[in-house]
């Protein structure tokens, strides 16, 4: 019923026994709420401002601010914690001074004076696991039903569903029930014939076959057998969390590579 950190390759930390623990962003900031306190804290595990309420949600700190959520509602903080504006459903991390936001199911872009700098709204705006609405130049949105990758005045593609813009470049796409890959161009890499997919990370996908979770190389060949119950992405380090009982465990694997 408690959270920790652990390092990317599965090392110790000190902490324990969070009741909350927020996403690592910049310098290390990140918002944490122990017995005692609801805090931001930075790489050095230095208090650097509290908050005056427990936090249901919060995002990556970026460019001095952090998307926190209070009573259901998101808002930008400094690193100190003090409220700088926002009233919103969802809100992304910010970067080059513009982030994702969510208000009455709307989505769109903001400045970092919370001013509206889009043209158009969206439906849905797919953030990066660092909340991060732009990857590269693009950005893949939902609008009129469909998703697609908007770069520019350019857009692209047309998909029912889309996973995340990894580093790998190589995202999941998903149409008429099946997943397949394409790349940032959208040319179709991996025809669209699983159940489940998340986008390459480290060169390899989780894929799955409708029960369970495997991993596929980018010639779209079974390296790792479906074994999972769910999986998520390897990271710098070739670690990768992975369900290994339904519901209830999860743990981190390591890549073992022969050399």
């Amino acid at each position: 019923g408690v959270y920790t950190y652990t390092g990317e390759d599965n090392s110790d930390t000190e902490f324990e026994k969070l009741f909350f623990a927020g996403d690592v962003g910049e310098d290390g900031i990140r918002v944490i709420e122990s017995e005692s306190k609801a805090c931001l804290i930075n790489e050095n595990e230095v208090v650097q401002g509290f908050l005056n309420f427990k936090p249901e949600d919060a995002g990556y700190y970026s460019e001095g601010l952090v998307p926190i959520c209070n009573n259901g509602i998101y808002g930008y903080y400094d690193s100190l914690g003090d409220l700088q504006f926002g009233n919103y459903t969802y809100a992304g991390a910010f970067i080059n001074g513009q982030a994702a936001v969510k208000k009455d199911n709307i989505w769109f872009l903001i400045d970092k004076e919370g001013n509206k700098v889009s043209e158009d709204t969206y439906e849905d705006i797919v953030l990066n696991n660092g909340g991060i609405y732009i990857s590269d130049g693009v950005m893949i949105a939902k609008k009129d039903g469909y998703y697609k990758f908007y770069n520019g005045e350019e857009q692209y593609g047309s998909y029912d569903n889309v996973d995340v813009l990894t580093d790998d470049k190589i995202i999941a796409v998903c149409k008429d029930n099946k997943w397949g890959f394409v790349d940032i161009e959208g040319n179709e890499l991996i025809a669209p014939v699983y159940a489940g997919a998340k986008s390459f990370s480290n060169g390899l996908a989780a894929v799955s076959n409708g029960e369970y979770w495997g991993f596929i190389n980018t010639d779209g060949e079974l390296v790792i057998d479906y074994i999972f119950y769910g999986a998520d992405y390897f990271n710098s380090s070739g670690c990768c969390m992975v369900e290994t009982g339904k519901g209830t465990n999860w743990q981190l694997i390591s890549l073992y590579i022969n050399q």
